[in-house]
């Protein structure tokens, strides 16, 4: 484990380039913000190396706070148009007392993890011009799994809420939720604007800042991805997928037919997907489903290792919980039962698979 001090002191080392030299290259596969306040300058100062990490395949989260009138509806109308297969969700308790606060970027590929956790806020001034602190955590995944657990757990506590919060705390960005409250993100805006007037201290020192040129947000989506947005609601309940002797990855991965990734799971086929997904009502894990250039998709889950195969894997989605899924594995004289209603296949001898609807 590696721990560095970030001192951010009006644009010296400034924690944007912290994050933008993190994404260069293909480092990390997974990115994660944990975000009280995001704006059309925060995510400009990130925007290339945004997109870039998106175009490239990797997979984005985040997780918004609303309060204050400070995240913007223009920046959250970028981040829906812009990377349409990214999980973006707004976390809100209507209790003006209780602000959502927490300032967090997790970084992870298969073997490491970086976490940046301080004072910034995902805006102009958090990544340029304000004085800010934070630090800096590298973590092994496999010498640091303890303290990792611990990064982790931080982020599922909103991801999925629990006591003293509810499901219904966080929900996910859809553009008719955007279309509903702009007016509200008009007002927040104007009255925000209206506070910060006539509150120039005298007396003190004036910092002679050279401004960057923050790149415009895209006003029309140029992704790359060619699938839907995966914020359609799922039209299939339960997903029945039959586990055969044909995986990989020490007995763990197990291949999803396309029509399986689009119908039920919504993704585009032609990158990976996050998914969340918990054993006999465990904690959640990360689960990914993985393209590969022979339009094959894998998914490896530790869980099916030492299952007796055949076998049959019940997912089912969680509707307050997007992407979140319980799973249930089914053998024995269970899977000769559940085999004869699995009426999809590929072809002659490939795995049987069946989904459920609502």
């Amino acid at each position: 484990m590696n721990i560095k001090f970030l001192n951010q002191r009006a644009g010296a080392e400034n924690i944007g380039d912290t994050l933008n030299a993190l994404l260069a290259g293909d480092r990390f596969q997974h990115l994660k913000f944990l975000m009280a306040f995001v704006n059309d300058g925060g995510l400009g100062c990130l925007r290339h190396s945004l997109e870039a990490f998106y175009d490239r395949g990797g997979i984005l989260e985040f997780i918004i706070g609303i309060d204050q009138g400070i995240t913007t509806h223009a920046a959250l109308d970028y981040l829906q148009r812009r990377f349409p297969d990214a999980s973006v969700f707004l976390f809100h308790d209507d209790d003006q007392r209780i602000t959502f606060h927490p300032k967090v970027v997790i970084c992870e590929s298969d073997d490491e993890a970086v976490c940046v956790v301080g004072s910034a806020n995902l805006t102009l001034g958090g990544l340029f011009s304000n004085c800010e602190s934070g630090v800096l955590i590298e973590l092994n995944k496999h010498k640091d799994e303890a303290a990792l657990q611990h990064i982790l757990n931080l982020w599922d506590a909103y991801r999925n809420p629990t006591s003293p919060f509810e499901p219904d705390h966080l929900r996910e960005l859809t553009k008719p939720w955007l279309r509903a409250n702009a007016k509200i993100f008009r007002k927040s805006s104007e009255s925000t604007r209206r506070s910060s007037r006539g509150r120039a201290f005298k007396g003190f020192g004036k910092v002679r800042l050279k401004w960057p040129r923050v790149p415009a947000l895209a006003k029309k989506s140029s992704a790359t991805s060619v699938g839907k947005s995966s914020s359609n609601h799922s039209t299939g309940k339960e997903l029945y997928l039959e586990v055969l002797k044909e995986t990989g990855a020490g007995g763990t991965q197990v291949q999803i037919p396309v029509d399986a990734v689009t119908e039920f799971f919504h993704g585009d086929v032609s990158r990976s997907q996050h998914l969340r997904l918990t054993f006999n009502n465990k904690s959640f894990k990360d689960a990914y489903i993985h393209h590969f250039p022979n339009n094959t998709h894998r998914m490896s889950i530790n869980e099916i290792a030492t299952v007796k195969r055949p076998a049959i894997i019940r997912i089912t989605k969680l509707f307050n919980y997007q992407k979140s899924y319980l799973c249930k594995l089914i053998a024995g004289a269970d899977y000769l039962t559940e085999i004869q209603k699995c009426d999809r296949q590929t072809r002659q001898r490939a795995k049987k698979w069946r989904i459920v609807s609502d």
